[in-house]
């Protein structure tokens, strides 16, 4: 018979040199090791969903082209898009409590695959619409930051903001790699056999879908218990904290100081995004060079949704937010000063600061969110929250146009944005529990 070895016993002790390291005691943590795969399997989909809405920009020249409508026609299917993704983020919010992320996850797959497919189909402005417009949009919120916030909430605590700018940096990401090839796609065999390969692409997210467990994932690490917001200590001790529902948050200043948060910023960001490289071909500089200074704006801004993760936990969350307010609002006036000056070296100031700052606060307003309302609930509040960053994307993009339009130039669409920005930093000052970090 083997003897069962008691506290203390040599033999529980192994040989000098043979003791694991940390990293594989960490590897040996079957909780753990789930954690760090939530994090790629997140990035993945939400990747793979807001990229393929993101590919429009490279289909709105052909399908002008082939069908002859309007510029401004052709470019309200992608302002569907945005409007679509920001509408529905309740109802994902929704699917995501009532049902979990399987089935959120395996339709809003195949709501990608055959918004894709129907696109290469189709020959009206509606159809264009309904599928590249509304079925993508759909799409991209529920494989966004919605329910892979709710799902981070519930396997990070100290570590949250690191794990959103991680999942967060995706949007740019996937904008980085799925645009240049759905490029190369339409110039080697055109627009509807580029929309026919997306749609494959697609259907390859159902493999980390089927094979995740995502059960047990949802149930998230039991010493976090996402079900109740964190204690709160108090003069008689730990009292229960509040289970949070879309109703009663929505009586609080913090969901509505994180609403006007997403609406105020979308406003100040989109309201230039949308007409930058236009302003900069207009100031003389040629197409591609300033097709090429946007493009590194996209690719500094998933280093920026990172480092402003990191500060985050090492400065503290108003001087983050603070100084990632004040690198957009930087790169807005670097922007206005390129069209008025010959030298490109305010060009790069205004590409290096807009492009690190441009999705900072995204993963901060999420941790936010996940840490107040924490709960089963979190997934509709927060989507709820994100309708602000939906109209603040779109109103944004309109008064940018509707200024220019009425006075011919670009000055007041730099100056709405400057004022939009420094709004959207009120709330952090004007709301309590907004700047403080205690997930």
């Amino acid at each position: 018979m083997v003897r069962r070895a008691e506290p203390g016993d040599p033999q529980r002790t192994p040989p000098p040199g043979t003791r694991p390291g940390r990293l594989g005691l960490l590897l040996r943590d079957r909780r753990l090791r789930l954690a760090f795969a939530v994090v790629p399997v997140c990035f993945l989909l939400a990747l793979i969903g807001r990229g393929m809405g993101e590919t429009f920009v490279v289909f709105l020249l052909p399908l002008q082209e082939d069908f002859g409508w309007s510029r401004a026609e052709v470019a309200g299917i992608y302002s569907f898009f945005f409007l679509s993704a920001g509408a529905v983020g309740p109802l994902v919010g929704h699917v995501f409590d009532r049902f979990g992320p399987f089935w959120l996850f395996l339709g809003c797959i195949l709501f990608l695959a055959g918004g894709a497919f129907l696109s290469s189909q189709a020959d009206a402005l509606w159809q264009f619409y309904l599928t590249a417009g509304l079925m993508l949009g759909v799409a991209a919120a529920g494989m966004g930051t919605i329910p892979h916030s709710a799902i981070l909430s519930r396997w990070f605590r100290g570590r949250l903001g690191i794990a959103m700018a991680i999942v967060f940096s995706s949007i740019g990401i996937g904008n980085l790699l799925l645009t240049p090839f759905a490029q190369r796609l339409i110039i080697a065999d055109g627009w509807r056999h580029a929309y026919l390969v997306l749609a494959g692409l697609a259907l390859l997210a159902l493999i980390p879908v089927v094979v995740m467990p995502w059960r047990r994932i949802a149930a998230g690490r039991e010493d976090i218990g996402f079900n109740v917001a964190p204690r709160r200590s108090g003069p008689g001790g730990e009292a229960p904290a509040r289970t949070w529902t879309l109703q009663s948050a929505v009586r609080t200043r913090q969901f509505w100081g994180l609403f006007m948060v997403y609406f105020l910023t979308g406003n100040g960001m989109f309201s230039v995004a949308l007409q930058a490289v236009t302003y900069l071909v207009e100031t003389g500089i040629p197409r591609i060079e300033a097709a090429a200074a946007w493009g590194f704006v996209g690719l500094l801004t998933p280093l920026g949704m990172n480092i402003f993760g990191w500060l985050d936990g090492v400065i503290g969350r108003r001087p983050a937010v603070l100084l990632s307010y004040g690198l957009s609002l930087a790169g807005v006036v670097m922007l206005w000063i390129t069209g008025r000056t010959d030298g490109q070296v305010f060009l790069v100031l205004f590409v290096a600061l807009f492009g690190l700052s441009f999705g900072a606060r995204g993963p901060l307003i999420a941790a936010i969110c996940t840490r107040i309302f924490a709960g089963r609930r979190l997934g509709i509040i927060y989507g709820t929250v994100t309708v602000g960053g939906g109209l603040g994307g779109a109103s944004g993009s309109a008064m940018g146009g509707l200024l220019h339009d009425l006075t011919g130039t670009y000055d007041l669409v730099f100056a709405y944005s400057v004022l939009a920005l420094c709004l959207g930093i009120l709330p952090f000052f004007l709301v309590p529990g907004l700047a403080s970090r205690r997930d």
